[in-house]
């Protein structure tokens, strides 16, 4: 259906313009042919009644012109008049032959001409159509293709590389940051890398989510572009050249941003191709994020901040296989708080809490690259497991702890 349309639209205007020189030429040719037919008419009438008058002449003065002069000088007057008559009517077809080439000569000469304009005036607007089509057709199977990939994204970091590398290769000469909103810590930091971009850098050392006016009005920002904004963002006053920066919205919440840096002002199918980008990379980042956060969660006991058990298992499993496949040792190592009980009873679960936290704290902070140390079971024990290495002396082992 729509292929259809797009054929009516193509051939209807040149019908109209074929029409339209059709009929300029038949208006013409009709003028010329009226003139020539009141002409015919007007040359008829008037050699009638050139005859009739020669007629009643003749009719009067035939005797008298008899009697007075010669038979043969009478008739050789009608033979040159007859001569004369003949010659007019050369003259006039000869007249009236050369206005029909003149007007066939206008008419082929005016259907040439709009013809020919018409022509280049619809082959022109035919031609943008067909750009303006392919520049459609483009922008929208780049847009599903960007579309696609987010949906097989496994984490923030590759879905955030992947805005960046999709409107950089669209918008030429741009450069492009992810912006994430952190807001356990109410910070604003660059989930892409700021290559180049030391002022940049600098202002997001410290930032903090209302940093951004694009994520404090959580609407588009600005500057450059013929547009001079009343009040300066603290993140893209720092950026170099002019700035377009749209937030990732999400149920009305803002989780972060998108700042394109570009020389030149963006046309506007670059800038909708921005908007959209982050229009539709905004709900599968924030996916990812809460996919992240659940994983963490599940993995992670709550009270001392180390992995559960059945991250534990895992693990062991894990580092069991790599042994044997090294054929080297390992070793699992299973510690004990003593009288954890009674800190509860004097203190208060709270205080016990906080013990378990420390303890925590304190086996992730000794704790080599290789090594993990996690809460085995549920409020019976913590464990830890060691790689095997010959070099131990100066590195503690892991321990766990049993309330």
């Amino acid at each position: 259906m729509d292929e259809l349309i797009r054929t009516s639209n193509r051939v209807r205007p040149r019908l109209l313009l074929a029409v339209a020189v059709l009929t300029i030429a038949a208006a013409v040719w009709g003028v010329s042919q009226a003139q020539r037919s009141a002409a015919d008419r007007a040359f008829a009438e008037s050699r009638a009644g050139h005859r009739m008058l020669a007629a009643m002449l003749n009719q009067e003065t035939g005797l008298r012109g008899f009697a007075l002069s010669r038979r043969d000088a009478f008739d050789r007057f009608r033979r040159l008049n007859g001569e004369y008559q003949e010659q007019a009517d050369a003259r006039r077809r000869s007249d009236l032959g050369k206005a029909g080439l003149i007007s066939v000569s206008a008419i082929i000469g005016i259907s040439l001409l709009f013809g020919g304009f018409g022509y280049f005036a619809i082959e022109r607007q035919a031609a943008g159509e067909r750009r303006r089509r392919a520049r459609a057709r483009a922008y929208r199977t780049s847009q599903a293709e960007f579309n696609e990939t987010m949906q097989i994204m496994r984490d923030e970091d590759e879905a955030y590389a992947l805005v960046k590398q999709h409107l950089e290769r669209s918008i030429p000469d741009a450069g492009v940051v992810v912006l994430s909103r952190n807001n356990s810590a109410n910070r604003l930091t660059a989930a892409t890398p700021l290559l180049g971009r030391s002022a940049l850098a600098e202002a997001l050392a410290h930032a903090e989510p209302d940093s951004c006016l694009s994520v404090r009005l959580a609407r588009e920002y600005r500057r450059g572009e013929g547009a001079d904004p009343l009040l300066s963002c603290d993140i893209c006053g720092m950026a170099a050249g002019e700035v377009t920066c749209v937030p990732s919205l999400v149920s009305g919440e803002v989780i972060g941003s998108v700042l394109v840096e570009h020389p030149s002002g963006l046309r506007p199918q670059e800038r909708d191709r921005v908007v959209d980008s982050v229009a539709h990379a905004a709900p599968v980042l924030a996916n990812l994020r809460n996919l992240a956060i659940a994983e963490i969660r599940a993995a992670t006991d709550a009270l001392s901040g180390l992995p559960n058990q059945r991250s534990c298992q895992d693990n062991l499993k894990r580092m069991v296989a790599h042994a044997s496949r090294a054929v080297s040792p390992i070793s699992a190592v299973l510690l004990d708080l003593d009288h954890f009980k009674q800190i509860n009873d004097r203190f208060g679960h709270g205080a016990g809490d906080d013990v378990l936290a420390s303890v925590g704290e304190v086996l992730t902070g000794c704790l080599r690259t290789s090594d993990f140390a996690g809460r085995y079971g549920g409020e019976e024990s913590s464990c830890s497991y060691r790689t095997p290495t010959a070099r131990v002396r100066s590195m503690p082992r892991r321990r766990c702890v049993r309330r």
